[in-house]
C-alpha cells in the first residue's frame, strides 16, 4: 500500500478515534456527576422529611398558644360591644379594635337565613360577600349559629368558639389564622384573622421555607423544591365549586412548574412506600427539565424541579477542552504542512474573489427594477423604445419582439389608462408612483421624465404588502381564534355609536368550568377548546354582529340591527344552548357553562366604557346568583365580587 493510500486511511480513522474517545470520556464524567445528583438528592430528601417532622413539633405548639390569645380576645372584644346590637358597630370602631390587640382584622358574619354574609369588616374587600359556597367553612358558621358548637374535623372547636385551618384570605396575600365566635344573643359570628407571619414569628429562626429556598440557591441542578398536601390539591384542582379559602395545597418550599400531569403523579405517588419516588420529564421553554415526586407523608408529596444545564454544561467543558487540544495538534501539522501548500493559495485567493463577486452580482439582481420600460410619445401613444426585466415572464411579455411597438399592444388598456392619468400630472424633474397588479403580483410603478423619454420602473412589493396586510390583521385580532380583539371590539362600538341611532346591544360572556379544563386537562386543550367556542359564535352569529374575544374565557358580542327584546332573547338563547354543546378534543369530552351580562344603548349608557361597565356588572350579578343564565343590566344591581 502506498504513502497516499494509507493516509487516505489513516485520518478518517484517526477522527474516528477521536470521536469515540470524546463520547467515552463526556458519558463517563456525565454517569460521574448524575450519581452525585442522586446522592445528593436522597440526602436532601431525609433531611427535609426530618425537618418537616421537627417543624410540624414547634408550629403545633405556638398555634395552641394563638388559638388561647385569640379566644380570650374574642371574649375581651364581645364584653367591649356590651350587648350592643352588631349592626350599629362601625367600621371605625372595628379598626381601632383591631389596632389595640394587634391583628390582621376583623369581620361580622351576619346569619341571614338561607346565607352567612360578611356585613362588615376591616377589610373592604370583603364586604357584602356570601359564604355559601365555602364548603366546609360554610357548614362550620351554620352549625355555630344554629347549634352553638361544631362537630365537624377541620380546625379546633370549643363551645361558641372555632378556629379553622390556616387559610388564604380573600384577595389579600398571604396566610391567616381565622376564629369564629357565636356572639351571645346575636344572629352574627364575630370573626378574628391574624397574619400568619404574626402568630409564628417565633419559629422564624427554624423556618423551613427559609431552608428550602437555601438548598435551591446552593444547588445550582434543583430549580424548585416543594411540599404538596395532595388532599388540598385534589379538592382545589378537581373540584369546580371549591371555597375560595383554601386549605394549604403549597405547604413549604417554592413551585411554580405546574402542569396537567402533576394530579396524577402526586396521586399515584402516595400510593409508594415512604421516600420512593415517580420521575417525569418535561419541557420549560428549551429547557430539559425533570420532576421527581417523592412520597413523605400518606397526604404529603415532596416535589424536585431538576434542570440538566450541569451535566450538559460538564459535557460542554469536556467537549471544549477535547476540541481544544485537537486543535493545537491540528494547527501544528498545518504549519508542517503548509510549504507544500502554497502553490495552492493564490488559486483559492481567486476562488474567493470570484465567489464575492458572484454574490455581489446576485445581489445587485435582485434589487433592480422587475421591470424597465423607455417609452417615447408620438401622436399621443407611447412607443416602446427599451424593455427589460425578470418580471417580463410573469407578465407575459416577450421583451425582443417590444421594441418600437407601440405600449398598448402588450399591455392592457386599464394600465395605459393609470399611465396617462399619473403623466397628465407629472410635474418635470420629479416622479409619480402607482401599483399596479398582475397575476397576483403587486408592482409599484414609478414615472419620471429622463430628457424626451417617460421611464417606468417597475417593483415587485407583493412581500411588503402581505407581511403589511398581516400586521394589520394581527392588530385587530387575537391570535389564538383570530376573532376581532379588545381593540377592534371597542372601535367598532365606538363607529356605531356616533354613526347609527337604532339601539344596540352589548354581552359579555365568561365561561363556566373552563379553568377547570385548563387545570386538569392543560392549557392545550384549553385553546383547542377557546377556538371550537370561536367557531361556534362565528357560524352562529356569521357577520350580522361583531363577535370578539377580549381575552382569557372572556368574550364580547355586539347585537345590531335587533328588532325587538324577544327577537334578542331567542338569539341569546341559541347562542347558550351552542356554547354549552359537548366539546370533544383529543378523544376527551368537556362541557362547559355560560353566563352573559348585557347592557343597551342609549338607556345604560352612550359611549364603550360606561356599556362595557354596565354589561360587567350584569355579568357578575349572573355569577353572584348562580352561573350559567344571562342578565340585562339593572341600575338596582350591585357587583360582589
Amino acid at each position: 500500500m502506498t504513502k497516499a493510500k494509507l493516509d487516505k486511511y489513516m485520518k478518517p480513522l484517526a477522527g474516528l478515534l477521536m470521536a469515540v474517545i470524546i463520547l467515552i470520556t463526556i458519558s463517563t464524567l456525565e454517569n460521574t456527576v448524575s450519581d452525585q445528583q442522586e446522592s445528593q438528592i436522597e440526602q436532601l430528601s431525609e433531611f427535609i422529611t426530618y425537618e418537616i417532622h421537627r417543624l410540624v413539633g414547634v408550629n403545633t405548639l405556638v398555634e395552641s398558644y394563638q388559638t388561647r390569645i385569640l379566644e380570650t380576645t374574642s371574649n375581651e372584644i364581645i364584653k367591649h360591644f356590651d350587648g350592643r346590637n352588631y349592626a350599629d358597630i362601625s367600621t371605625v370602631e372595628l379598626n381601632t379594635l383591631k389596632e389595640e390587640y394587634n391583628l390582621s382584622g376583623i369581620a361580622l358574619f351576619k346569619d341571614t337565613g338561607d346565607d352567612v354574609i360578611i356585613e362588615n369588616s376591616t377589610s373592604d374587600v370583603e364586604i357584602g360577600l356570601s359564604t355559601k359556597k365555602w364548603g366546609f367553612w360554610y357548614t362550620a358558621f351554620r352549625q355555630l349559629l344554629d347549634e352553638g358548637y361544631v362537630s365537624i374535623e377541620k380546625g379546633t372547636s370549643k363551645d361558641t368558639f372555632w378556629i379553622g385551618p390556616r387559610s388564604k384570605a380573600y384577595e389579600q396575600k398571604g396566610f391567616f389564622i381565622f376564629t369564629y365566635e357565636k356572639a351571645p344573643g346575636q344572629d352574627y359570628l364575630l370573626n378574628l384573622f391574624l397574619d400568619d407571619k404574626k402568630a409564628f414569628e417565633a419559629t422564624d429562626t427554624y423556618d423551613t421555607n427559609t431552608v428550602l429556598a437555601s438548598l435551591v440557591e446552593q444547588a445550582d441542578f434543583i430549580d424548585e423544591i416543594a411540599i404538596i398536601n395532595v388532599d388540598a390539591w385534589n379538592n382545589r384542582f378537581q373540584n369546580e365549586n371549591r371555597s375560595k379559602l383554601q386549605d394549604f395545597t403549597l405547604e413549604y418550599g417554592r413551585y411554580k412548574s405546574f402542569s396537567a400531569e402533576d394530579t396524577y403523579y402526586l396521586n399515584n405517588t402516595l400510593a409508594l412506600a415512604p421516600q420512593e419516588f415517580m420521575t417525569l420529564d418535561f419541557k420549560n421553554e428549551k429547557n430539559l427539565k425533570t420532576k421527581r415526586y417523592i412520597k413523605l407523608s400518606d397526604h404529603e408529596v415532596l416535589i424536585f424541579v431538576l434542570n440538566k444545564s450541569e451535566q450538559y454544561s460538564v459535557r460542554m467543558q469536556v467537549a471544549l477542552t477535547v476540541f481544544g487540544g485537537l486543535l493545537s495538534v491540528w494547527l501544528i501539522g498545518l504549519f508542517m504542512t503548509s510549504y507544500h501548500n502554497k502553490r495552492f493559495t493564490k488559486l483559492l485567493e481567486l476562488e474567493k474573489k470570484r465567489l464575492m463577486i458572484a454574490e455581489s452580482y446576485k445581489q445587485t439582481v435582485q434589487i433592480l427594477p422587475s421591470v424597465v420600460l423607455r417609452l417615447s410619445i408620438i401622436d399621443n401613444k407611447f412607443v416602446v423604445r427599451h424593455c427589460e426585466g425578470k418580471a417580463l415572464k410573469l407578465i407575459g411579455v416577450d421583451a425582443t419582439s417590444t421594441h418600437g411597438q407601440l405600449l398598448d399592444t402588450f399591455m392592457p388598456a386599464k394600465y395605459i389608462d393609470l399611465v396617462s392619468d399619473h403623466l397628465s400630472h407629472l410635474i418635470p424633474g420629479e416622479s409619480s408612483r402607482f401599483e399596479y397588479t398582475v397575476n397576483n403580483h403587486i408592482f409599484e410603478n414609478k414615472i419620471e421624465w429622463a430628457q424626451d423619454e417617460l421611464i417606468i420602473l417597475w417593483n415587485d412589493i407583493t412581500e411588503l404588502r402581505e407581511s403589511e396586510d398581516k400586521a394589520r390583521f394581527m392588530a385587530y385580532h387575537d391570535n389564538l381564534t383570530e376573532l376581532p380583539n379588545r381593540r377592534y371590539f371597542k372601535e367598532t362600538v365606538v363607529e356605531f355609536i356616533n354613526t347609527s341611532t337604532a339601539p344596540l346591544y352589548l354581552a359579555f360572556i365568561d365561561l363556566d368550568g373552563f379553568k377547570n379544563v385548563n387545570d386538569t386537562a392543560g392549557h392545550d386543550v384549553g385553546d383547542e377548546l377557546l377556538i371550537e367556542i370561536a367557531h361556534r359564535l362565528t357560524n352562529l352569529l356569521g357577520q350580522q354582529h361583531v363577535i370578539a374575544r377580549m381575552g382569557g374565557d372572556e368574550f364580547a358580542v355586539l347585537f345590531k340591527n335587533i328588532q325587538s327584546i324577544s327577537e334578542l332573547e331567542l338569539l341569546i338563547e341559541r347562542v347558550k344552548l351552542s356554547l354549552s354543546r359537548t366539546y370533544t378534543i383529543n378523544g376527551s369530552d368537556f362541557k362547559i357553562g355560560i353566563s352573559m351580562g348585557i347592557s343597551k344603548c342609549p338607556e345604560d349608557g352612550r359611549d364603550y366604557i360606561a356599556l362595557m361597565k354596565k354589561a360587567d356588572i350584569a355579568l357578575y350579578a349572573v355569577k353572584y346568583s348562580g352561573k350559567g343564565t344571562h342578565k340585562f343590566y339593572d341600575p338596582s344591581m350591585s357587583i360582589k365580587k
